[in-house]
């Protein structure tokens, strides 16, 4: 089968093209930057990477993926591309770059799926709801009230039937910063970092949701519509700190913190498990593996 991954230098677009790979797809990858200046690169043979494919860069951007679809002739498409990614760290406020790489892209993305007949998935997350319910199905309406937010939400689509929008909550490596939860732990040996006791979420590794991608397209070609994906219960940011740090043995303390506002992230994932049957693990079989993985590639 042959596969686009838009944003392979992402957590999770690193850890779905790798899935790929090691199932035996040919995989052509997009990076924003150089493709020399991305640390993990596979010597695989059905591995090819492409750099410079800026998201923001419109139209100009959707040549250069048009060539890609001419050359690839892909049999499904996966964007992991939004403005919360290193590439748009100072444009993280801009609306125009929001409103282009977060919903105009993933639209455009669509069509030309559809035209060239190939599978979509497109990556959406919880931070399209603003994190004042107790739990959020599909049946709920995303109310984010910030700009990120808002347009994740117009990015998603649920009404085509070659395309997969998922939802969810993630972590794992980082290859070009330090930002994310995970890597503020790797990276911080010797320091004390704290956690929300009030912010609540049920996230997957970036390991974890790769393979379900990759299930989805081996198993369900066609599964239209939004579907929230995560593990089975819900873990507060302090809690999920205190858990890796202890499994990968950081020397980090990790103290709780409680902040004046609560944020409840957690995705009622019902749906998509009776949709697909796909059964996701426990978090603690999650971060076992990811542990297991990470110490065998130091």
């Amino acid at each position: 089968m042959n596969v686009i991954v838009l944003g392979c230098n992402t957590v999770n677009g690193r850890a779905i093209m790798q899935q790929f790979i090691e199932r035996d797809h040919l995989v052509h990858g997009t990076m924003h930057g150089n493709i020399h200046e991305f640390t993990y690169i596979s010597n695989d043979e059905n591995a090819h990477y492409y750099g410079f494919i800026d998201a923001a860069e419109q139209p100009d951007v959707f040549d250069d993926i048009g060539k890609l679809f001419e050359f690839a002739e892909p049999d499904v498409v996966i964007n992991c591309i939004d403005t919360s990614i290193p590439a748009y760290q100072d444009y993280i406020s801009d609306k125009y770059t929001n409103l282009v790489v977060n919903a105009v892209f993933p639209h455009v993305i669509a069509k030309m799926c559809e035209i060239s007949d190939a599978k979509f998935i497109q990556m959406s997350n919880a931070l399209v709801f603003s994190g004042t319910n107790s739990q959020y199905s599909e049946f709920d309406i995303p109310d984010a009230m910030n700009l990120y937010g808002k347009t994740k939400y117009i990015g998603e689509i649920e009404d085509q039937s070659h395309v997969t929008t998922l939802r969810c909550s993630t972590f794992g490596r980082e290859m070009t910063t330090h930002n994310g939860l995970f890597e503020q732990l790797a990276t911080g040996s010797g320091k004390t970092l704290y956690g929300r006791l009030n912010v609540m979420s049920n996230p997957l590794t970036a390991a974890e949701l790769a393979k379900i991608v990759v299930d989805i397209v081996e198993h369900y070609p066609v599964l239209p519509g939004v579907f929230n994906v995560g593990t089975r219960h819900a873990i507060s940011e302090y809690q999920l700190m205190k858990t890796i740090n202890d499994y990968f043995n950081f020397d980090v303390t990790v103290k709780p913190l409680y902040t004046s506002e609560s944020h409840n992230f957690v995705l009622d994932t019902n749906l998509f498990v009776d949709e697909t049957g796909i059964v996701i693990p426990s978090l603690e079989t999650m971060i076992h593996e990811f542990c297991r993985g990470y110490n065998n590639k130091r």
